[in-house]
């Protein structure tokens, strides 16, 4: 591939960071906030129905992103990406505008968090090529981690924002404008797309779809890297949720502690996503990961053994949290980059949504999971200890799980490039 003249690049990135401030910040509102709980709940959603609201997202992301993938090759990844963000969007204003639907209204909201969810597994197939279009090997874990530091900024921003305005018993009207205008600022991130110049793709497609999905999974580092991905997301990201509900229920704290708590633990991310790119020149991809696993599983015994009691343990808990998503976020901008250098010629696309299933894929069995086994009780008994009851049980499996993704480390192809950098 011929490199594009520098400031072209430079246009390119900016617009990538704004558009991803914009379509996270927008995200963030409908996804994972409780905006969306809040919103549930006042239109007749159950407590089960409006925690599945924020689950749908990235199991569906692991479950169809290789399917959207096969569309890449036939309209390009930048068409792609911004047509799903154009039906995501209308996703999204069918889900602010539930609740002028009566009787219906629950089951509008729902299909226009399905019709978003669909949409947005489009995009993230479509989001690594085009930028792999413009990044060079070099400025990827840069690129990475600025942008999305600056996206989980604005979206905190944004939430801070909310929740100084709507108070403490906000209503489905004042919720349903505060949708719309997340609404708007996610149509942002189809205008910034829009700006980034086009660039030429670095391969031409020369495989079918079962040909490209074969040749992904016959390609071992990769593979054995998506394997990888799959069982530390699903160590890492039920981690957070279990324990503020462990705060609720066995811990027994006020909701305003718990929420302060919850605040001070996003701050891992924001630094994570910071020093992701310096951990890897100092210590190299090999090295962030043992660093990752030895970390978490230090973070995971800890709040094993952490007792309910004063203000000490609330702030080894907080420490803990905050570490967990420092581990998710270094992960993420690591693991994308080193995803990129794994992908053969001729079939990038495929390639990197074979790794996006795996890597999406674990995230959301890591949510649906831990609210299985709580749900189910399975590790609940009064003849067990008291850090192994149900959420004690739980940390366990991830520390199993956590141990089982080491093992992936010794493998040695897993770290042997398959593309020339």
């Amino acid at each position: 591939m011929n490199t594009p003249p520098p400031p072209e690049i430079r246009c390119a990135e900016r617009n990538a960071i704004y558009s991803s401030c914009c379509g996270v910040t927008g995200e963030a509102v409908l996804t994972d906030s409780a905006v969306i709980l809040l919103y549930a709940v006042t239109l007749g959603a159950g407590d089960s129905l409006s925690l599945l609201t924020t689950a749908v997202l990235p199991l569906l992301n692991g479950l169809l992103i290789l399917p959207m993938a096969g569309f890449a090759p036939r309209f390009g990844s930048r068409k792609l990406v911004i047509c799903a963000n154009i039906f995501a969007l209308a996703g999204y204003m069918v889900v602010a505008a539930a609740a002028f639907a009566g009787r219906w209204s629950v089951p509008a909201m729902l299909g226009g968090i399905l019709l978003f969810s669909v949409c947005q597994t489009g995009f993230v197939a479509g989001w690594f090529p085009m930028l792999d279009s413009f990044l060079s090997p070099e400025r990827r874990t840069l690129f990475l981690g600025r942008m999305r530091f600056f996206h989980q900024i604005s979206a905190v921003a944004f939430l801070a924002v909310l929740s100084a305005l709507i108070g403490r018993n906000p209503g489905v009207y004042l919720l349903q404008a505060v949708l719309f205008a997340a609404g708007c600022i996610f149509a942002g991130r189809i205008f910034f797309i829009w700006r980034i110049p086009p660039f030429p793709e670095c391969e031409r497609v020369t495989l079918s779809y079962w040909q490209g999905l074969r040749t992904a999974v016959r390609n071992r580092p990769l593979a054995l890297f998506s394997g990888y991905s799959f069982l530390l997301n699903c160590a890492m990201f039920g981690i957070v949720p279990l324990m503020l509900l462990c705060f609720k229920s066995r811990w027994q704290l006020a909701d305003d502690k718990i929420l302060l708590i919850s605040a001070a633990a996003f701050a891992g991310m924001p630094a994570g996503y910071l020093a992701a790119h310096q951990l890897r020149k100092k210590l190299g991809e090999y090295g962030v990961f043992i660093g990752i696993h030895l970390l978490l599983l230090c973070d995971l015994v800890l709040l094993f053994n952490l007792s309910p009691g004063g203000t000490a343990s609330s702030l080894t808990a907080t420490g803990c949290l905050m570490i967990c998503n420092f581990c998710i976020a270094a992960n993420s901008v690591v693991a994308g980059a080193r995803m990129m250098s794994l992908v053969t010629p001729g079939n990038k696309t495929l390639a990197m949504a074979f790794w996006g299933a795996f890597y999406y894929g674990g995230a959301g069995v890591a949510r649906l999971g831990a609210a299985f086994l709580l749900g189910a009780g399975v590790f609940g008994s009064g003849r067990l200890p008291a850090n192994f009851d149900r959420f004690g049980g739980i940390l366990l499996f991830c520390i199993l799980l956590t141990l089982a993704g080491g093992l992936f480390l010794l493998f040695p192809g897993l770290w042997r490039s398959t593309r020339k950098q």
